[in-house]
């Protein structure tokens, strides 16, 4: 999804980082970007369903 890139810390919660800003993966931008997170869980589980060893 762009310069984005979506973590997940188990069961701590997910992170997302603007890889295009200088800060890199510093800075949590979930907040302001739900919509991209929001997308990017829905392309996470469709790849899950497709992929039956996750």
């Amino acid at each position: 999804m762009g310069d984005f890139r979506l973590t997940r810390f188990g069961d701590k919660g997910l992170a997302l980082y603007d890889l295009s800003s200088a800060e890199k993966e510093t800075k949590n931008v979930a907040a302001a970007h739900p919509e991209v997170v929001e997308q990017m869980l829905q392309v996470l589980q469709v790849k899950m369903k497709l992929n039956d060893k996750f």
